[in-house]
């Protein structure tokens, strides 16, 4: 028999060989599990692993910031008017399921991504190819090696900005901006002596 919920109170009456009543349903469709338990017990994550979706931590990450990002929502609001739920999460997560898999195919196993995190640096690689695929993976290709970097170079910089930031209490969507401003600076032709500055808000991206 499968049980799609209540394994855990199971096992507390197993181990507390003290019996209880309890009401014990039949025939739910197995779609129900995915809105079983949407407390603190299930995240986003949890949902698409029963979905078997691999790397359900990070895709489940990525999936959320780059709803935030088309959504143009630098914060996640905690009204129920601009929260955003598990079931929109999931969905989003499937609508752009090659996007974000691709993501962490291209340019998710470098150290680099690492160091600055997974989620800023697929996130942006997927909001910048919305807007200029070719481009972006030479502007990538160089943001995670930092080979041939003269000083003056954007992407110079934006390596030391991130590096720095990694430092210091940053979130995800800074650090995404900071991508997309070095971005931008890159695409102009332009140089950059200093850090830019970070706003918290999304710049719009040059093609």
């Amino acid at each position: 028999m499968l049980f799609r919920s209540g394994q855990h109170r199971l096992l507390a009456v197993i181990l507390a060989d003290k019996p209880i009543e309890t009401l014990v349903f039949f025939g739910a469709e197995r779609e129900s599990r995915m809105t079983v338990d949407m407390g603190k017990a299930r995240t986003v994550a949890n949902l698409l692993s029963m979905d078997n979706v691999q790397n359900s931590n990070h895709v489940a990450a990525i999936a959320r910031m780059y709803f935030l990002y088309r959504a143009n929502r630098y914060q996640d609001g905690g009204s129920s008017v601009t929260s955003t739920t598990k079931q929109q999460l999931r969905q989003e997560y499937f609508d752009h399921q090659e996007k974000i898999e691709k993501s962490l195919q291209d340019v998710g196993h470098q150290k680099f991504s690492y160091l600055i995190g997974l989620t800023p640096i697929c996130t942006a690689y997927i909001a910048i190819g919305d807007v200029n695929t070719e481009n972006r993976e030479e502007f990538f290709s160089k943001l995670l090696s930092g080979e041939n970097l003269r000083t003056g170079n954007p992407i110079l910089k934006a390596r030391e900005h991130l590096m720095d930031m990694r430092t210091k209490r940053t979130t995800a969507q800074q650090r995404i901006e900071a991508i997309f401003r070095y971005w931008n600076l890159w695409r102009r032709g332009a140089t950059a002596s200093r850090a830019c500055s970070i706003y918290n808000e999304w710049p719009e991206l040059e093609s």
